[in-house]
């Protein structure tokens, strides 16, 4: 297998933190790709819908791993990856795949002997970890609640910003729960619809749900006043009026067990970046040969069990809340829960 990285979106917000971090090893040639790419050494052309641009790209530079830091339209990159037996890492923040593609997938890549792991990152990515790291604790689980917060002041990629208000103006089921971040305080969460609960429901077999919330006490309101209304169907990214908050981040996964609880928290600041170093991490497993052919999200890879542990190091802190606690009141309400050491 070649060990040529191409990043596909590697200029963009989260893709060239990622590009940074993938150049200072020395086991890999990197190359950035996307449909504009900046006229630079190593970059190339492609479309990421059009099946003979990803082949020819493929075959032309001998890729032997593709990095999707852009949200993929369809499984077309997936499926001719895995057809040439070519290694993805996804960012993307979408679910793509029905159970049935999933499963012809699977067959595919693991006769080609080609890892694809899918929605690597923050949320979902490590949440997916973390939902599994809480449910281990209790030997089973029955239901998941997935807690994000984001730091407003963050300056994100367009498409990112599109993306989010894109979901607002889903508005998906459920009811907003004050939720309690350790290091930050409680923000009130609201439903919304990360691929977390998709996938980790067909994983675990346990009922999901997915909330935001923002580290901005103004610009969490807005947001839930935008999802009430319906009005975030309305709204202009390019608009958004800035100053609002920083850049602090929390992901929170509790698990339930009939009444026995469990939770797991990650807190840290740079969305983007900690996108960038979970991907990284991802990358060193499969470039060293850890993870199994096929398809998977990181909740079912054994070999990710210990990433949170691992971010540490990057500046990120890990909190946890014991299991065996019964809970009292609303669900994802609590004390606050201690951190790991």
């Amino acid at each position: 297998m070649s060990h040529t990285v191409l990043v596909v979106g590697g200029y963009g917000t989260v893709g060239a933190q990622l590009t940074d971090l993938l150049r200072r090893r020395d086991s890999a040639r990197v190359l950035v790709g996307g449909r504009t790419p900046p006229a630079a050494p190593g970059t190339v052309r492609i479309d990421v819908r059009d099946q003979e641009s990803v082949a020819r790209v493929l075959d032309t530079h001998r890729v032997g791993t593709v990095v999707l830091s852009v949200q993929a339209p369809d499984a077309t990159v997936f499926a001719t990856c895995a057809q040439r037996g070519v290694h993805v890492v996804d960012l993307g923040a979408d679910p793509l795949l029905s159970p049935t593609e999933h499963a012809r997938l699977h067959d595919v890549a693991t006769g080609a002997a080609a890892s694809l792991v899918l929605g690597v990152g923050l949320a979902p990515g490590l949440t997916n970890v973390l939902a599994r790291t809480a449910a281990d604790a209790l030997g089973g689980v029955d239901d998941i609640a997935v807690s994000v917060l984001l730091g407003a002041g963050e300056a994100h990629g367009a498409q990112a910003v599109r993306w989010t208000i894109d979901r607002l103006a889903e508005r998906p089921g459920g009811q907003a729960r004050r939720v309690y971040f350790p290091g930050i305080g409680y923000r009130r969460a609201i439903p919304f619809g990360f691929a977390d609960q998709h996938s980790l429901s067909r994983s675990l077999g346990a009922r999901a749900t997915t909330r935001l919330g923002l580290d901005s006490r103004v610009a969490n309101a807005g947001l839930a006043v935008l999802r009430l209304t319906g009005l975030a169907c309305r709204v202009n990214p390019d608009r958004l009026p800035g100053g609002f908050g920083g850049d602090v981040f929390c992901v929170r996964a509790d698990a339930w067990r009939g009444r026995r609880h469990a939770a797991v928290a990650a807190t840290g600041h740079g969305q983007s970046r900690a996108t960038a170093v979970i991907a990284d991490q991802v990358l060193a497993d499969l470039l060293g040969g850890n993870l199994p052919p096929g398809v998977h999200v990181p909740e079912q890879l054994d070999r990710l069990a210990d990433l949170p542990q691992r971010l540490t190091g990057e500046g990120i802190t890990l909190w946890r809340r014991s299991p065996g606690e019964e809970l009292s009141g609303e669900r994802v309400e609590g004390p606050p829960p201690p951190a790991l050491r």
